[in-house]
């Protein structure tokens, strides 16, 4: 089992390589519950249905590494906005993925969020921005799409550790994009001296970022990426 202090957030990263589900599915079936199976059923996109089993399989399997259960054994609930959650709040977890990516951030008891997505040269990120952004934010951007999912993953990474999702106002808090990166937010909405954030690249071509509420240092501790992919028996 791995051990882990209150201030330790640990960042596991997988791969999601292509396959084709029905072959796959008998690989990773111990490592998910019947619903989760069948919720990846009930996808009708292909790659969707082998990202969506393949990450909940790895953080399933994340999440044994610490408590010593059999995966399809760790009991879950969900939050008002969908915010998956240990029953016993034994740890606290967050799932991230994107095409051809999984990311979960685990630590010990803090409220914690974590994003990844696929940085997309050719996506046309303009009029997001005026949608998602700040007005210093807006100022301060130089349209590159790196800039921009640095924003946009910790906008998201801290809106999933407070529960919220989408349903929080992405204009009304920003970032300085600093090492480490500073909320910046009216302090009627929230004291952003209770978080601390780290952005950074999971792999090439993707861009990450992990949101935990607590006021003292925390250590970031990236899992090493043969352990990771060790869990998948893909």
């Amino acid at each position: 089992m791995i051990e882990l202090s209150d201030d330790v957030v640990d960042l596991w990263i997988a791969p999601v390589q292509p396959a084709r589900f029905e072959e796959l599915l008998p690989r990773i079936a111990r490592q998910l519950t019947a619903s989760e199976i069948e919720a990846a059923r009930r996808l009708i996109s292909e790659r969707h249905r082998i990202l969506y089993a393949v990450s909940h399989a790895f953080t399933r399997s994340v999440l044994a590494c610490y408590l010593g259960r059999e995966e399809s054994s760790i009991e879950m609930v969900h939050g008002e906005h969908g915010r998956p959650e240990l029953r016993d709040r034994s740890l606290r977890f967050n799932l991230s993925h994107t095409e051809g990516i999984a990311v979960v951030a685990v630590t010990r008891s803090d409220d914690i969020g974590v994003d990844v997505e696929r940085i997309d040269h050719l996506r046309r990120v303009a009029g997001l921005t005026r949608r998602v952004f700040t007005p210093a934010e807006l100022q301060t951007w130089d349209g590159e799409p790196e800039t921009f999912f640095s924003r946009w993953t910790l906008k998201e990474a801290y809106a999933k550790a407070r529960g919220l999702g989408l349903s929080l106002g992405f204009h009304d808090f920003g970032f300085q994009l600093s090492e480490p990166p500073v909320l910046q937010c009216d302090p009627r909405l929230d004291d952003a001296g209770e978080w601390r954030f780290h952005s950074f690249e999971p792999l090439p071509g993707y861009r990450a970022a992990a949101a935990v509420r607590r006021r003292g240092p925390i250590t970031w501790r990236r899992v090493a990426p043969e352990q990771a992919e060790a869990l998948l028996p893909l």
